[in-house]
């Protein structure tokens, strides 16, 4: 059998899989994917998703010596975008509770990470009042922004960069953005911790409370 014949083999062996759903519910490997159970509408499942996907993209790149890397880039881009975009959301959201603000509704934040930071940073700023690391986070959300303010540009070949050069003076390096990006989700990241572990503590003591007012009106 030829080269030929080989690959035609493959790619018809392949088309077969067409016949299938598209969804299985035969476990890969000792677990499945769970959706809509435990994981729905978990802001940090889906925000550490998208991180743990751009470094796995950026992992291949390195594995494979930079072969398919102009391929990969806009999905590697995507991935981080869309991993800022989701935790500011998280953090937006539990911050808030927190803090015992009112906070519209998801549809109203929109999709422009520096829109998103510049109403994030100060939810941040009330639970943790000093942070070298805010300015510079500022920064790197900015030129993202810049570049991908709606969140499309990497998805999509007719939407414009507007912050980037021409092809030819363009050039994203994979593992440096990989770096940036993993230095600012330690920030982020340790921020949600932290906020989440407040917000168990302000939820027991409030449900101590209801529990205290219970018993004394039933008391009485």
């Amino acid at each position: 059998m030829t080269d030929i014949d080989e690959l035609r083999a493959r790619i018809e062996s392949e088309m077969e899989n067409i016949k299938k759903p598209l969804f299985s519910q035969t476990p890969y490997f000792t677990h499945n994917s769970i959706i809509n159970a435990w994981l729905y509408r978990q802001w940090d499942t889906y925000a550490e998703g998208y991180l743990k996907a751009g470094h796995a993209l950026v992992d291949q790149v390195v594995r494979e010596n930079g072969i398919d890397q102009d391929f990969l880039i806009y999905p590697i881009v995507f991935m981080y975008r869309q991993y800022l975009e989701l935790r500011l959301k998280e953090l937006l959201k539990s911050g808030s509770l927190l803090l015992d603000q009112p906070l519209g509704k998801n549809e109203s934040w929109g999709h422009d990470i520096l829109v998103l930071w510049k109403r994030t940073r100060p939810v941040l700023e009330r639970i943790w009042p000093k942070s070298e690391w805010y300015d510079l986070i500022g920064e790197r959300i900015a030129e993202l922004s810049a570049v991908d303010p709606g969140s499309m540009s990497f998805r999509y070949p007719d939407v414009p960069m507007d912050g980037l050069e021409p092809p030819q003076n363009n050039y994203i390096n994979p593992v440096h953005l990989r770096d940036v990006i993993t230095g600012i989700s330690h920030v982020l990241e340790g921020s949600s911790i932290g906020i989440g572990e407040n917000l168990n503590a302000k939820n027991e003591m409030d449900a101590e409370f209801r529990h205290e007012m219970n018993e004394n009106g039933a008391s009485e």
